[in-house]
């Protein structure tokens, strides 16, 4: 006898000892093999589950390493600044001075 007629047999005997007739203790157990067979290609094995698991992890690891880039934002952005001040001071206020002499 295989596992799974094991289990069903088991599973009636556990139905017909909690109260249900053996005619509706097979019927049950039988609609709840058929479930379990149409959608045994949908379960998930602790092996696909650790696979799929560290695929997600390497995403996640290139994304951190692509992050870490930003990292010199700040510095960029601190450069940019002291140049748009040097340029303002060259260019526009000579302008202002001009235009509102003092």
């Amino acid at each position: 006898m295989t596992a799974s007629a094991q289990d069903v047999l088991t599973y009636v005997q556990t139905l017909e000892n909690t109260g249900f007739s053996h005619d509706q203790a097979i019927a049950i157990a039988s609609g709840l093999e058929q479930a379990m067979d149409r959608h045994i290609d949908t379960r998930v094995t602790r092996e696909h589950l650790d696979v799929k698991m560290a695929a997600i992890n390497a995403r996640f690891d290139a994304i951190e390493k692509s992050l870490e880039k930003l990292e010199d934002v700040p510095s960029v952005i601190r450069l940019h600044t002291w140049m748009l001040a040097l340029i303002t001071v060259t260019l526009v206020v000579p302008k202002l001075q001009e235009w509102f002499p003092v």
